[in-house]
């Protein structure tokens, strides 16, 4: 899996831009980043009800 995921990204020539490892990193990067501000709005929304629940 490590060595794919490597080979895709050291090859930039257009013919490599059409690895299927490049492709699904392409089309999962939205959903991660979108999952990853979830978890950090879900994480302040939790502190800031600790804290004032804490007052």
């Amino acid at each position: 899996m490590s060595s794919t995921y490597g080979a895709s990204i050291s090859s930039v020539t257009p013919s490599g831009a059409m690895d299927p490892g490049f492709l699904s990193i392409a089309f999962f990067t939205p959903w991660i980043l979108r999952v990853a501000l979830q978890t950090i709005s879900w994480f302040k929304r939790r502190l800031a009800l600790q804290i004032i629940s804490g007052l």
